[in-house]
């Protein structure tokens, strides 16, 4: 299961919605996750901040003008908000061990996808649909930074190799005509590398299982069971 595409769909991650638990007033409260202090242990819901607070001059002058850009001051976190104003709102702290990932966007997906006959069973096109949603979330960002950052480092070496040759150096046209044509087999090669990474990743976000070992797992299973 840790190797499986839902390894993580309970993984408290910032971004996701969640559930957490306050201790104060006793109750939960379900929101999305925008940071995780990890040395102390505590989770922040973006919808949840203290209503009386007002932060102090040196709180504020760290904004950026971003709604929901996080300030960490002191012993508290702050959030930008999006009105007029960019008021800065101190966060309320959950812990992190008592912080549940919210599992509701499944029931959604299931309850606008239940077929019309035999409605107590899921359909598969739900499953389907929840591991395409993990593998977009959780794989195309981190492909598409990885494959722009080596791209430039591409370009950036080639361009750096050939203003370091001695024969090429007197001829500054030369030069500059292999800079640009070393530029172009770059995005070339960018662009083919990203075609094939995205036909990868949509062949992955439809489930499959590998040759014969759905069927042996099957068999064991109903060989031990009990009944």
């Amino acid at each position: 299961l840790s190797k499986s595409k839902l390894a993580n769909i309970s993984e408290v991650v910032v971004g996701r919605k969640a559930i957490a638990f306050d201790k104060d007033n006793e109750k939960y409260d379900h929101g999305t996750i925008c940071f995780i202090d990890q040395s102390k242990g505590k989770v922040y819901l973006e919808e949840f901040a203290y209503e009386e607070a007002t932060p102090r001059s040196s709180v504020t002058q760290k904004k950026k003008g971003i709604p929901g850009n996080i300030i960490q001051y002191s012993n508290g976190v702050y959030i930008e908000r999006s009105d007029a104003d960019g008021s800065v709102e101190q966060l309320y702290a959950y812990d992190l061990e008592t912080t549940r990932s919210d599992p509701a966007w499944i029931s959604e997906l299931i309850k606008h996808n239940r077929p019309y006959k035999l409605p107590i069973f899921i359909n598969t096109y739900v499953f389907e649909a929840i591991v395409a949603d993990l593998i977009e979330r959780e794989w195309m960002k981190p492909t598409m930074e990885l494959l722009e950052s080596t791209s430039k480092v591409m370009e950036a070496a080639s361009e750096a190799f050939i203003k370091e040759l001695k024969e090429a150096s007197p001829f500054h046209h030369l030069q500059t005509y292999l800079i640009t044509k070393a530029a172009e087999v770059v995005d070339a090669l960018t662009r083919e590398t990203k075609s094939r990474v995205l036909e990868f990743v949509e062949r992955e976000m439809v489930p499959y299982t590998q040759n014969h070992y759905l069927f042996e797992n099957v068999c064991i299973a109903l060989t031990t069971s009990d009944g």
